[in-house]
């Protein structure tokens, strides 16, 4: 939904010969909107639009009065279309899931330490250090990458925006291996003092310490994988058919109104433009305008869908030869 219009011009141009003419006009807006999606991720989204329309028609005079006309045109409008898109994130909400997503892994890997731990102690007649790095080289092997993708998609908000496996893949990658792999030695090391018997302070605070690592190992990756910025641009072209007409109150007031529908799925599915202006003209040839316009467009292809009203007042200085 567009909210803004920040600025906006409108220019038409005539010739005539007898009952027919040639009609010409341009329209450019800049527009702009924001909001806040229903994804948390994001806080805010912001929209730009350059909208640029250009017609191009033939037309004939049906009705010639010095009170007014009435036109029957058809021709082609050129309709051009660029867009931003520049997000900004929701870094609470992205933390969020980072400490959620450690704290389900931690679970997980806790209790394969208590298996794994008991399991190294005994068997190994050893120091308690060689248990432990035993017991987190046992664990460490046996996570598969799936699990741990698996375990962070579990946020409803992240899974919505990532669904390519390359991006899930490098969430599991890298810092986050590292992270991960220092978070079950401090873990492990952690579980065998107890196992023993003995609760060490500073290798509770260690492993602590590497779980809140590695959450913001995860929420790092979530950052960069996520994107904030698009940009791109289209154009295509309708036919159009239409009628215009003009009903004279003075020699220098005037009324006019004009429709049109275009596109018939040769560039739109469907385009319409409808609009009614209050004229005055400065001399025979120059003449300025207030109006209304309203216009609907419904095109794609190939994935680009625009479908949008655009509507509003409008300015305009116009030339007849």
């Amino acid at each position: 939904i567009i909210q803004h219009l920040d600025w906006g011009i409108f220019m038409r141009g005539e010739i005539r010969k007898g009952r027919w003419g040639v009609l010409a006009d341009g329209y450019y807006a800049a527009l702009s909107a924001s909001a806040s999606p229903d994804n948390r991720i994001y806080e805010n989204v912001n929209l730009g639009l350059q909208q640029s329309i250009i017609s191009m028609a033939l037309a004939y005079r049906i009705i010639d009065d010095r009170r007014g006309f009435l036109d029957l045109y058809g021709g082609v409008r050129y309709n051009y279309l660029g867009m931003q898109v520049d997000a900004s994130l929701n870094d609470s909400r992205i933390n969020e899931i980072g400490t959620n997503t450690a704290n389900a892994i931690g679970s997980r890997v806790e209790a394969r330490l208590e298996s794994a731990l008991a399991a190294a102690l005994a068997k190994a007649q050893q120091a308690a250090a060689t248990a432990a790095d035993s017991a987190a080289d046992n664990v460490i092997g046996s996570i598969r990458p799936r699990d741990i993708e698996k375990l962070i998609l579990r946020d409803r908000d992240l899974r919505k925006l990532v669904r390519d496996d390359v991006i899930v893949r490098s969430l599991t990658g890298g810092e986050f291996r590292n992270a991960l792999t220092n978070y079950i030695r401090a873990s492990a090391s952690a579980k065998a003092s107890r196992a023993r018997g003995v609760i060490s302070s500073s290798l509770e605070a260690a492993a602590s310490k590497a779980k809140k690592k590695l959450g913001n190992a995860i929420s790092k990756k979530i950052e960069e994988v996520t994107p904030t910025y698009a940009a791109g641009d289209a154009y295509w072209f309708d036919p159009i058919i239409g009628l215009r007409g003009q009903v004279n109150f003075t020699r220098w007031l005037y009324l006019a109104a004009q429709g049109d529908v275009g596109g018939f799925g040769a560039g739109s599915q469907i385009a319409w433009n409808v609009q009614a202006t209050l004229g005055v003209n400065f001399t025979r040839n120059i003449f300025a305008e207030l109006g209304y316009r309203y216009m609907y467009v419904d095109y794609e292809n190939n994935g680009f869908l625009y479908d949008m009203n655009s509507y509003g007042l409008y300015s305009s200085i116009g030339f007849k030869f």
